[in-house]
């Protein structure tokens, strides 16, 4: 990561707006938080399990990269000038662009804002050649930056935030006095950095569905994150898969999910046993082949619920036309 100035000037931290122009909670989520925790764990501001050990940013992710490809603008949180910038990196998993690594390159195409005073933001993983600004640009608070990509060390796509103070990150949820006295951590004092209206639509959300649908094959984590399986729709003839993919599967978590056919027949069910772990990002599908006679042809239901201590906390419905 790029970091600021050592030793600036006190001054006053930036009042961020969202720096991304999308519907959180319906078309873009908060999947991975600023890890708080002092020591080896990881821990988000809200003391839940959405963060990576070491994790100093915050992700805005789209569904998939079918939203990359319609193009979602990345913002500028506050007013400031373009300090640095990076574009020409291409998208796509590391590891299939032979980039695993990529030392020096993790944020892939970025723009780093200079917000005075030593504060500074830094926007990563931009969509390759969607960068609009250049080194000495005054921007104010809400201007395009670019667009939200899978550039650099980024399995999803998403806009990483990070904030500056120095070579300190800070967490914007926490701001900066995070980590000061007695509590540290989740627990600790807070001044978060996000205006008013900001914090009003960054409610934490501690679990989401990110994609629901029908295929024909079973599905994988990654076929989803590329746009999901609409070249695979199932056939009165083909196996018939449901899936849920979500984030925010925490321990003790049961799921259930149910297929019904056109005449409204349960086809098939399935209910997990509590979830053994935290899980950032999971996936569940259930499936069969067709009967001897075929499916029959008509809309199909697919519905998901998450029951957590007793209570449903997560709902879901899809819906597929069977020829």
């Amino acid at each position: 990561m790029i970091g600021c100035l050592a030793g600036a000037a006190a001054a006053e931290p930036p009042r961020l707006e969202i720096p991304i122009d999308c519907a959180l909670g319906q078309d873009c989520f908060v999947q991975n938080y600023f890890d708080v925790d002092p020591g080896s764990g990881a821990s988000d501001h809200a003391c839940g399990p959405l963060a990576n050990d070491g994790h100093k940013g915050t992700d805005f992710r789209v569904r998939d990269l079918t939203d990359v490809e319609r193009g979602v603008v990345v913002l500028a949180a506050a007013t400031g000038r373009v300090a640095s910038l990076r574009d020409g990196v291409a998208d796509g998993f590391p590891d299939e662009l032979g980039t695993p690594g990529s030392p020096g390159r993790e944020c892939g195409n970025g723009v780093v804002l200079d917000h005075g005073g030593g504060w500074r933001t830094q926007y990563c993983h931009l969509r390759q050649g969607s960068v609009g600004v250049a080194p000495g640009d005054a921007v104010e608070a809400g201007a395009p930056l670019g667009l939200v990509g899978m550039s650099g060390l980024a399995e999803f796509p998403h806009l990483h935030l990070t904030v500056w103070h120095g070579e300190r990150a800070i967490d914007p949820f926490l701001g900066p006095q995070q980590g000061v006295g007695a509590e540290a951590g989740c627990r600790g004092p807070r001044q978060p950095l996000w205006r008013d209206e900001a914090m009003r639509r960054l409610a934490y959300q501690a679990s989401g569905v990110l994609n629901a649908g029908f295929a024909s094959r079973a599905p994988s984590l990654r076929g989803i994150e590329r746009g999901g399986y609409g070249e695979h729709p199932p056939t009165t003839r083909s196996d018939l898969w449901f899936y849920v993919r979500m984030f925010g599967l925490h321990p003790g978590d049961r799921q259930r999910l149910r297929v019904f056919d056109p005449a409204g027949r349960l086809v098939m069910e399935w209910t997990s046993a509590p979830a053994a772990s935290t899980e950032t990002l999971w996936l569940q599908p259930i499936g069969r082949q067709a009967p001897a006679d075929g499916w029959p042809a008509g809309r199909y239901r697919g519905e998901f619920i998450l029951i957590r201590k007793g209570a449903v906390v997560l709902e879901s419905v899809a819906e597929a036309e069977i020829r």
